[in-house]
């Protein structure tokens, strides 16, 4: 847990950054180092997708986050929640 909101998004924005860092520093093809930001940028986007990510002063911090991860980022996030809306994809876990 932090102490408040604006370290929770420092830290999520650290991490988003090292994990894109260490990322372009490995030993692999384009192609790979492709791929696993995608993935990296899909896990921030599935994140940021959930409801509670957007409530109170927390929407504030996922919409900034969301600029920090860049359009695709924003893409995916949005069509994550667009599928959450429809009925036929809710989660029947309680929040």
């Amino acid at each position: 847990y932090y102490e408040n909101l604006k370290q929770y998004e420092e830290r999520l924005e650290f991490f988003f950054r090292q994990s894109l860092k260490v990322c372009s520093e490995l030993n692999l093809n384009n192609v790979y180092k492709s791929i696993h930001k995608s993935i990296i940028k899909l896990i921030l986007a599935v994140y940021l997708s959930d409801p509670r990510a957007h409530t109170g002063l927390k929407k504030i911090a996922s919409r900034n986050l969301s600029v920090v991860a860049g359009p695709v980022s924003l893409m995916l996030q949005k069509t994550i929640m667009s599928l959450v809306l429809t009925s036929k994809y809710q989660c029947t876990y309680p929040y």
